[in-house]
């Protein structure tokens, strides 16, 4: 099983030293980054409750997904022939990560899109409610 929490937990030390490396390069290219784009999808969101852990792990992993490009650079870039096998090493790695990070990100983005819409769907049956109602003809308003 390919989601089971030893392989989860497998995965996850496999790619601590990419993540570490990830972190490192951020911090040095963009550090306010992260707070930009968690603020961008608060703002997109508009969380409520739960839905701002969400909101926070779409943040991490786009933050993520936008180091694996600057990665990737600095790994080609230092990368000489004579390294051409640890290069390539390096860059698989980097392939898987990236991959189980964009599917994390799809999954949580379909997550908060369904959220939004049930939302809107609520809201309009609210309005719809309170359209159908007389309005209040007491002597006290």
């Amino acid at each position: 099983m390919t989601n089971s929490p030893a392989n989860r937990k497998g995965a996850a030390a496999s790619f601590a030293n990419m993540h570490q490396m990830l972190s490192e390069l951020l911090a040095k290219i963009d550090p306010n980054g992260f707070v930009e784009i968690r603020e961008a999808l608060r703002a997109q969101y508009r969380p409520e409750g739960v839905e701002g852990h969400v909101v926070e792990l779409l943040a991490d992993l786009s933050w993520r997904l936008r180091g694996c490009f600057a990665l990737e650079t600095a790994i080609l870039s230092r990368g000489d022939e004579a390294d051409i096998t640890a290069t390539v090493s390096n860059l698989s790695r980097l392939s898987k990560y990236e991959s189980r990070l964009s599917r994390d990100f799809s999954r949580y983005s379909r997550m908060m899109q369904l959220r939004e819409k049930n939302r809107k769907k609520k809201e309009a049956r609210w309005a719809a409610s309170l359209a159908r109602r007389k309005p209040c003809t007491s002597v006290i308003q």
